[in-house]
């Protein structure tokens, strides 16, 4: 898969979110393979990690992007477009503006201010616990909220959405989801228009990014072990599992919920094996480590689904 080369793109604004920095651009020309040339897209390089001895090598968290989001929409879950790219000899991966013009948003964690029990996490490294960021919480900061714009969701409750991206996160191994990582969006022009939750966004710690390729082979070997390990470190309770988080949502939910994991039961494997293999950058271990998390992790999540 080749790279789309920005550097030539114009800078709108640097993003304040996240402790790696990042930038949002605007395509500067025409004919470019990414839609509407006037949408904004956020360009992040591609990360290094830190071996214990100080020695540093590079992360996939640019390939995770493109897999997880392509993986998404066979499962028709909503999720921000996302293309590698190379900026001035950079690489990396820009993702799609998932807020409309003449919309703005709020974080979870802007959403949740003032619910009793929560402390903000904004400017915070800390990873566990976050104490308010619960189920009970975000479903009533959801409440009377619509699923995202021009998807299919558009009349669908908020928390019935965002029980997709639980789901998601469940199959991917992302323990990455703190309050900053979703959002509400709401116009700025029209107020007779609903807030919605927005498209899911910032998928590049899942499917073991941050593990060196080294490492790949010894995790496969403890492959069942390795995804029980995968907990919400960024919710209030930091020792329930993903699947148990996701499971844990439909109790907040409608009905409309459970056709998430209908869907997955319906995806067949091979899709996993495709496209994992399908970046020829990507080593086989890692290729086959991500591979595994997901039929792993499928299989985990179909076994407590209610429909078994």
């Amino acid at each position: 898969m080749n790279r789309i080369d920005v550097s030539d793109w114009l800078v709108d604004d640097q993003e304040p979110l996240g402790k790696d920095p990042k930038i949002w651009l605007t395509p500067n020309g025409e004919d470019l393979p990414i839609g509407d040339p006037s949408t904004s897209w956020l360009f992040k390089s591609a990360k290094s990690g830190e071996h214990p001895n100080g020695r540093t090598y590079r992360r996939y968290d640019d390939y995770v992007e493109v897999i997880v989001h392509e993986l998404a929409s066979l499962l028709g879950i909503p999720t921000a477009r996302a293309l590698l790219a190379v900026r001035n000899e950079a690489e990396g991966v820009i993702s799609r503006n998932v807020i409309r013009d003449s919309h703005s948003a709020l974080t979870g964690d802007m959403s949740l201010l003032g619910t009793p029990g929560y402390v903000s996490c904004s400017g915070d490294d800390r990873v566990t616990p976050r104490p308010g960021h619960n189920l009970p919480n975000i479903a009533a900061t959801l409440d009377g909220l619509k699923g995202p714009s021009n998807t299919p969701y558009e009349d669908w409750s908020a928390i019935d959405v965002f029980s997709g991206y639980l789901m998601l996160d469940a199959l991917i191994a992302n323990n990455d989801r703190h309050a900053e990582n979703w959002a509400v969006e709401y116009s700025m022009i029209d107020p007779l228009d609903p807030d919605r939750l927005a498209a899911s966004f910032d998928h590049g710690s899942a499917l073991a990014a941050s593990i060196e390729d080294s490492a790949c082979r010894k995790k496969l070997l403890g492959i069942e072990k390795f995804c029980e390990k995968g907990l919400s470190k960024r919710f209030e309770n930091q020792r329930q599992t993903l699947v148990e988080l996701w499971r844990a949502s439909l109790d907040v939910s409608s009905d409309r919920a459970w056709s998430w994991s209908d869907r997955l039961m319906e995806l067949d494997e091979s899709h996993f094996e495709r496209l994992c293999n399908e970046h020829q950058f990507v080593s086989e271990p890692r290729a086959s480590l991500m591979i595994n998390i997901l039929k792993v992790n499928r299989r985990r999540i179909l076994e407590c689904s209610p429909h078994r």
